[in-house]
């Protein structure tokens, strides 16, 4: 190979691109993936309160039991703040 193509001002060149490409498209991904970083926090918290609280079954829990999950969560919500309200 001839020393034109092997340069190190092309080297940082290439270095630079990759580098500025990657970032591109780890950038794109947290900016996606936001949203179910969200929903996965909000249902882990109530996941671990009702864990606490001994209503959280893990044995029947599943991926698909995040709605079975907010039901829990809304009805022991509204029975506490229905319970707070008639104290």
């Amino acid at each position: 190979m001839s020393s034109k193509k092997e340069s190190v001002a092309r080297t940082l060149t290439v270095a630079l691109l990759v580098c500025l490409v990657c970032s591109v498209v780890v950038s794109a991904a947290a900016v996606a993936l936001k949203p179910v970083q969200t929903t996965n926090r909000l249902q882990d918290k109530q996941r671990n309160i009702l864990q606490i609280a001994g209503l959280y079954d893990e044995s029947r829990a599943s991926k698909s039991s995040f709605r079975k999950l907010r039901r829990v969560w809304l009805t022991c919500v509204q029975a506490s703040s229905a319970m707070l309200r008639t104290r």
